[in-house]
């Protein structure tokens, strides 16, 4: 099973944003299997997704309040590739993602200057 590790980011406040992404990853077919606090500027949520389901969860994401920089942008991209031009169409396959998403506030600008460095 594929398993992936993506950082984002968020103006929203961290318990708005869990709630949020809770509920758009399950309205995308995504199984949470994992979520916790990281710190008081990072939530972390580790679940499953179909590779079928990948665009739309990756919309769910977004619509959720999750920004990315351009190397998880480049990610999720290669998976919806992967999925377009798999050897066996039918195969269901089982992608594992976890998310750090830090949240931005005006307290929080070094965590949104080591998003900037790190894209690069």
């Amino acid at each position: 099973m594929p398993s992936i590790a993506i950082h984002g980011y968020s103006a929203l406040e961290s318990p708005k944003l869990q709630i949020r992404l809770v509920d758009h990853l399950v309205d995308s077919k995504g199984w949470v299997l994992e979520e916790k606090q990281v710190s008081s500027v990072a939530y972390q949520i580790r679940f499953e997704v179909e590779m079928d389901n990948v665009v739309e969860m990756y919309s769910a994401l977004q619509h959720a309040g999750v920004q990315f920089p351009r190397t998880a942008q480049r990610a999720f991209t290669e998976m919806c590739l992967c999925k377009k031009f798999s050897s066996d169409p039918d195969l269901i396959q089982i992608l594992t993602i976890t998310l750090r998403v830090g949240t931005l506030h005006e307290e929080n600008m070094r965590f949104r200057k080591f998003l900037r460095s790190s894209a690069a």
